[in-house]
């Protein structure tokens, strides 16, 4: 249970900064990184628990490179981004490629549009003159049987 604990506490040690500050820096990772730190719940008594995070060797070199940065630059911005990423440059990045995916996309269904807009015209065109030509049989059958019919009667 307190072994959870001593990873801030390690961490502290390892950068010479405050247990707090270690815990704010991991705030203003998660902010401006999106990273997420692995949290584990603890039973600390009977009736309650209590939620400790779990660092890793590899977050833990992380915090250490960025402290080495942050005491370089002077900017923990800065050293949080270059250590752990930017999510907003992510985001921007995965939003250029969304579009470019929707750009591809409606392209293609443009297209498939098109051939089928195409298709239907052609299509169209033909039952037009099916329906001219059914038409004119209709009437010029029309004519005949008025004829037959009439040149009965005229009889």
């Amino acid at each position: 249970m307190e072994e959870k604990h001593i990873d801030y506490k390690l961490i502290a040690s390892k950068t010479g900064k405050s247990v707090s500050t270690i815990k704010k820096w991991r705030l203003q990772i998660e902010k401006l990184s999106g990273y997420s730190f692995k949290k584990a719940k603890y039973k600390v008594s009977r009736y309650s628990t209590q939620v400790f995070y779990e660092f890793t060797d590899e977050e833990i070199s992380k915090f250490i490179e960025m402290n080495h940065l942050v005491n370089k630059i002077n900017n923990l911005d800065q050293a949080i981004k270059q250590v752990w990423g930017d999510l907003d440059t992510q985001l921007e990045q995965d939003s250029k490629e969304l579009i470019a995916d929707l750009r591809k996309d409606f392209q293609t269904y443009q297209k498939k549009s098109l051939s089928l807009i195409q298709s239907l015209g052609k299509q169209n065109h033909y039952l037009s003159q099916h329906l001219t030509t059914l038409s004119e049989r209709l009437d010029q059958l029309e004519e005949e049987k008025d004829k037959g019919f009439l040149s009965k009667w005229k009889k």
